[in-house]
């Protein structure tokens, strides 16, 4: 009796022939459900406040300076290098082909460009796959990857995350021409393109290219003893071939590269501390692999098919087994994320870049399930699906809920897959010798990759609606681009004759979208949130006490504080409440009625300080550093504003006889101010004094109250309030808001947390104030060593300060300053620009040496009489990075030059002897 054959007709010839068109349609439809009437598809932190805004900022600096190497940020940060922010875009292909549309804003091109970087990856995987796979079961593994959550999620989330995965597959693609053709144009278009457009994951992605390469080249045998070593030597040889063109292309972005890698070692951050024991224990959490944008994002018929591979592909396929071997032990151990994160955690997002591996694997598995030569037993298949789920469920022990139920209803629909798997585990049921035959799919082995791919959509679309909790607001967006808002901006600056700090105010959020924001050049923010950053302006900021508002120590928050905001020239802010001590400024008439017609309704209000300092001045009024250390934060703050801090060795004998008594006028303009905290109204009692004088706070939900002052305030005097706080639910955060002014103490999982468990406030508050409000988060803690104190600043000392400033304009190039200073006696130039010692100055064409004043800041010994002043900044790495290009881009030339020689020579030496035989 003969076996009914299972055909093949119109769903799969469709496929066959249209099945490409599943990746835009695809992505399209991800994109449009991460968009509501609400929100647009980008997240509100990452997306909005670094991604996009640093993009538009590189932009818009070139359209200005016309400078395509730039070396400084002058307006973000208070000044700082520019490849302090480079990660965010400053070469990535996909943002450079903005500059070509100018008439688009950011936030619309990253979406047009997501939507395309998401299509071109489903493409991609497809046309690499195909070329080792069936095209149903590559357009299979290409749509696993599309639907990755991770993908999926940071495609309008951590952008950086995943926008090389298209240069990761041309190289894939890159490495079988090779193979085949010996063409190497791919490769070297992928690495340099990986490296531009996401250098943190591209030590990763490289690896992944290796493993590949290293995978997928055979040891030809040549006898044993020295004739197997000189195979080893071979294949090596063979494999360090296949990836020159790797090399070629990562010395070809040696211009962008050396600078960064100079950055990152001065600026970085460090991550959390980890034991050396814990980066060899392996680890099988479900999170790394499955369901999480910040893992691999995955679905359990990888873990399966990884399996599968490590268990049998040894017999039926080296390549594909040591692939699976390799990755395997990289998911498991942590030492490897630890490295591929650059010393600085073990988190699993280093795993991105090895995706199409997975998805390669993934496939082939698929693929075998339908092959007439049963690769895979149904005994065999059992083994890899008990082993699967054994890892995932002791992986899935500290998981949600929700996780360990949509891990059961994948392994669950794996199972009803292979079940019915014509070659699977129906086979251990059936008698021996009845194969299915099919010529190109066969319909219960298609099944399986059926399921895979719905839990895949199922997976991706969940992620899709879920992120738009994390969302920007389109309310938000319009709030950014409030064109009064630029009008105010650009008005107000135009008639600014010295370089001054404007910065905008609003609610939080609003304030960390703004933080690395440029309205109009010239605007010089003392924020930004980058992950690298000057080390020197940010120690600053934690030593003198500022406000920390957010969890996250890699931003610079917006300041509330008046002291801060003087000290760094902070001369206007838009909107928000006018701050004491501030006026409004009237805004010109041709601006004000262009403002009322582009943003009708709003209250846009502008706020000046007339005692903001210069941002470059001159003064012999100093104090040595060695003596500000000993100051309190109080008295620092306040010292800042009647001296300038200078090295010791700089001091002169008159100057140090004055400084002996800074520290003590500073003390002595302090005094003490008892203060009461108030509890809740609420009958439980949940904000209240312990009998050793804390105060506990125990709340399910942030609570109001005030603060008593025992006497009142006086004109000119600031109040200085800390406490310390002690977080009996470390694994929460903890907020303190008083007077609007919020301090954070972020929880011990965060990532990137604060650390710092003491709050401080600096308030300039109206004469006659007794009280405070108070607004407590929720939680349960304790606030103890509570300290108030009040104390004003000399201003006759500080307009003495200040009596000189100095005019200095923006170089052509955006990386310096220059100008003419007149010194009536020797003194110091200060600036507000954070220090860096690959600063240049140069007085009168000479080139002297830059100091560190203020403790953080840039500044240098003048002489006196009339000197021109330039100042100038130069990324450490750049002029050997360009170099590196140049000599590997005249190499290349040169090689292809001698290519086309040697190719024309024997083409004519061919015809030669062709002519000559034909005679």
């Amino acid at each position: 009796m003969k076996h009914k054959e299972w055909k093949i007709k119109k769903p799969m010839l469709f496929v066959e022939k249209y099945g490409i068109l599943i990746f835009p349609l695809t992505a399209g439809i991800l994109f449009l459900l991460q968009n509501t009437s609400h929100t647009i598809a980008g997240s509100q932190i990452d997306w909005i406040s670094q991604h996009t805004v640093l993009a538009e900022y590189f932009r818009q600096r070139f359209y200005s300076t016309h400078e395509f190497f730039p070396q400084f940020a002058s307006e973000l940060g208070g000044g700082q290098n520019i490849y302090n922010f480079a990660y965010y875009g400053l070469y990535s292909p996909l943002v450079l082909l903005s500059y070509a549309f100018p008439f688009l804003s950011m936030e619309v091109w990253f979406q047009i460009m997501g939507i395309l970087t998401h299509t071109a990856d489903g493409v991609l995987c497809f046309l690499w796959l195909n070329r080792h796979l069936k095209k149903p079961y590559s357009i299979c593994g290409a749509m696993v990857l599309m639907c990755s959550s991770a993908v999926v999620y940071h495609t309008y989330a951590q952008v950086m995350f995943v926008d090389y995965l298209p240069f990761l597959l041309l190289m894939l693609i890159g490495v079988d021409t090779l193979r085949k053709t010996k063409g190497k144009v791919l490769l070297i278009i992928g690495a340099m393109c990986t490296v531009m457009t996401s250098f943190y994951f591209a030590p990763a992605a490289f690896t992944a290219v290796g493993i590949y390469v290293l995978c997928g080249t055979k040891i030809e045998s040549t006898g044993k003893g020295t004739g197997r070593l000189k195979s080893v030597l071979l294949f090596f040889k063979d494999c360090l071939w296949q990836l020159f063109p790797v090399f070629y292309g990562i010395v070809l972005s040696a211009f962008y590269l050396c600078p960064v890698l100079c950055t990152l070692a001065g600026g970085r951050s460090g991550g959390k501390d980890i034991q050396a024991t814990d980066l060899f224990i392996p680890d099988v959490t479900v999170g790394k692999y499955l369901y999480n944008p910040y893992g691999l994002g995955m679905t359990a018929i990888a873990v399966m098919a990884v399996c599968m591979w490590i268990i049998r592909g040894r017999k039926i396929g080296k390549e594909r087994w040591k692939l699976a071997l390799l990755l395997a032990v990289i998911f498991l151990l942590p030492v490897f994320p630890w490295l591929l994160n650059g010393g600085l955690y073990a988190r699993s997002k280093a795993f991105l870049p090895f995706l199409p591996l997975v998805c390669f694997l993934t496939a082939a598995f698929l693929e075998t399930l339908s092959d007439q030569n049963r690769i895979f037993s149904g005994k065999q298949l059992l083994t890899g699906f008990v082993a699967a789920v054994a890892v995932l469920l002791y992986g899935a022990a500290g998981s949600s809920r929700e996780e360990q139920f949509l891990l059961v209803l994948d392994l669950v629909m794996i199972g009803v897959g292979l079940l019915f798997t014509g070659t699977g585990l129906s086979s251990l049921f059936m008698r021996r010798g009845r194969p299915i035959k099919s010529k190109r799919l066969d319909r219960p082995g298609g099944l399986t990759a059926i399921l895979t791919l719905m839990m895949a959509l199922a997976v991706s679309i969940g992620t899709a609606v879920l992120s738009r909790d994390t969302h920007t607001e389109r309310a938000l967006i319009q709030e950014l681009y409030d064109p009064g808002v630029r009008i105010a901006a650009e008005t107000i600056l135009s008639e600014e004759s010295y370089a001054v700090r404007m910065e905008v105010r609003g609610d939080r959020e609003y304030e960390k979208a703004n933080q690395n924001r440029i309205l109009t050049a010239g605007q010089n923010l003392t924020t930004c949130y980058s992950s690298v950053g000057n080390p020197w302006y940010t120690r600053f900021r934690q030593a003198i006490g500022l406000e920390k508002s957010t969890r996250n120590r890699l931003m610079l928050d917006a300041q509330r504080n008046p002291l801060f905001l003087r000290f760094m020239g902070v001369k206007y802010l838009i909107g928000g409440d006018c701050p004491e001590g501030w006026t409004e400024v009237p805004l010109s008439g041709d601006a004000e009625n262009q403002k009322e017609k582009v943003s009708a309704g709003s209250q846009l209000r502008v706020y000046r300080q007339e005692k903001a300092a210069p941002l470059f001045y001159l003064t012999d009024q100093t104090m040595g550093e060695k003596a500000f250390q000993n100051l309190t934060w109080q008295e620092k703050q306040i010292g800042l504003l009647e001296y300038a801090i200078v090295p010791e060795q700089k001091e002169s004998s008159q100057e140090k006889a004055g400084m002996e008594n800074a520290g003590k006028d500073a003390e002595a303009s302090l005094s003490e101010c008892g203060v009461t905290f108030a509890g809740t109204e609420s009958s439980d009692k949940t904000v209240s004094y312990t009998e050793a004088g804390k105060l506990q706070i125990r709340l399910k939900k942030a609570a109001a109250g005030r603060i008593f002052m025992e006497r009142e305030t006086q004109k000119g005097e600031y109040l200085f309030l800390s406490f310390r706080v002690k977080n009996n639910q470390s694994g929460k955060d903890v907020s303190v808001t008083v007077n609007g002014t919020k301090n954070k103490l972020s929880s011990i999982h965060t990532d990137y947390a604060t650390g710092d468990d003491t709050f401080h406030y600096v308030f300039a508050l109206p004469e006659g104030t007794k009280e405070l409000s108070v607004i407590y988060g929720s939680g349960d803690y304790e606030l103890e060593d509570i300290s108030c104190l009040t104390g004003s600043v000399d201003e006759n000392r500080n307009r003495s300060l200040y009596q000189n400033p100095v005019q200095l304009t923006q170089s052509s190039s955006g990386n310096g300053y220059e100008g003419l200073v007149q010194a009536d006696d020797s003194g110091w130039l200060v600036t507000s620009l954070p220090y860096d010692e690959n600063f240049h100055i140069t007085v009168d064409g000479k080139e002297i040496q830059p100091e560190r004043v203020n403790t953080a800041f840039l500044g240098v010994c003048i002489q006196e009489g009339n000197h021109q002043v330039k100042i100038w900044y130069e990324s450490a790495g750049s002029q050997a990075g360009l170099l590196l290009s140049g000599v590997a881009v005249v190499v290349g030339g040169i090689g292809i030059f001698l290519r086309i020689l040697l190719r024309t020579t024997g083409q004519r030496r061919k015809a030669r002897q062709e002519l000559i035989r034909k005679k």
